[in-house]
């Protein structure tokens, strides 16, 4: 099968990482005289803004999710959704330690797709994922990645083993450099995604390379990133104004689109969080935390143009743990 022979390709694919995480290594102590303050990786340079602005705005669906942790430490998750048009999709995964490895997950859904994924930390610098996926309707996919952090660098190589124009390579490296008299700290980073067509007969070709940075001062973050080859730059901006309010805005150029929004702490138990884009869309969440093994999360999504539409939006996720 395709998965079987890509997985052949590892043993050489590993070499190739091992041989480009020496040389991060190596620039990781070069960096030292100069970088002063924890690094984030390129592609999070973006996450506090982009995290407020999309998480857990499950719309057009329900979705109940039962999570449970055996006495030995095995965590056992299931999950069901029933989508409003219609269709449903359930999983159920185990995650747990054996022999220093974690497994981070062992999981089935309705698809009849079954992945895998594991971890293995060789030094606290230094952590290995490999990561299988197999059935249902999708093709074949594997992966092995090293990210490599130290309070200088942050920095991942990924291979993927079963791309028809691979084995793929997927670089990024970022560092965090003090801004000079200043409290605030600049990360700067970069990705690229290099296809090496061992496994067709296709040309060698740098498939896509990014940028990003952000400058954190305090408890302003204001970010840059781009995508597909540079010709989609995302800016946001991200603003924790007090210890129970966030507030959040971001422009993509690719869309045009500008969307602004914040989260609030009602009290303990009760989380309010909302955001509008320049297409009056506006969207909303509750968080209820009703029990310590019981949260809910209701979502409701408004046309603000076209009241009298039929492209409302609810959703409502039931979280046992």
């Amino acid at each position: 099968s395709l998965l079987s022979r890509s997985l052949a390709d590892l043993a050489t694919s590993l070499n190739l990482v091992g041989m480009v995480l020496g040389a991060g290594c190596c620039c990781c102590c070069c960096c030292c005289c100069c970088c002063a303050v924890p690094a984030a990786r390129s592609k999070d340079v973006a996450k506090s803004a982009s995290d407020l602005l999309n998480n857990d705005f499950q719309l057009a669906s329900q979705k109940v999710k039962i999570k449970s942790v055996a006495a030995n430490g095995t965590v056992i998750t299931s999950e069901g959704t029933l989508k409003n048009k219609g269709g449903t999709s359930g999983k159920v995964g185990v995650a747990f330690d054996v022999m220093g490895i974690n497994i981070k997950k062992l999981e089935v859904n309705t698809d009849g797709r079954f992945t895998a994924e594991a971890s293995l930390k060789a030094t606290p610098a230094l952590n290995t994922t490999v990561k299988v996926s197999e059935g249902g309707d999708a093709a074949p996919a594997a992966d092995v990645s090293l990210e490599y952090a130290n309070e200088q660098l942050a920095a991942s190589l990924v291979c993927d083993v079963t791309d028809p124009a691979g084995p793929t390579l997927h670089g990024q490296a970022s560092v965090g450099v003090a801004v000079p008299n200043s409290t605030a700290r600049l990360v700067i980073g970069a990705e690229t995604k290099y296809a090496t067509g061992l496994d067709s007969s296709s040309t060698p070709s740098v498939a896509d390379y990014n940028v990003g940075a952000a400058l954190e001062h305090g408890d302003l973050v204001a970010s840059f990133h781009t995508k597909k080859k540079l010709s989609q730059p995302t800016f946001s901006v991200h603003h924790r104004r007090s210890t129970t309010m966030s507030l959040a805005a971001q422009y993509a150029h690719a869309s045009k689109l500008v969307t602004v929004g914040s989260t609030f702490q009602v009290d303990p138990l009760v989380k309010v969080q909302g955001k509008i884009d320049s297409n009056a869309i506006v969207s909303a969440n509750v968080h209820h935390t009703v029990s310590s093994n019981l949260k809910v999360i209701a979502s409701a999504s408004v046309d603000a143009k076209n009241f009298a539409g039929d492209s409302h939006k609810f959703g409502l996720q039931l979280i046992f743990s």
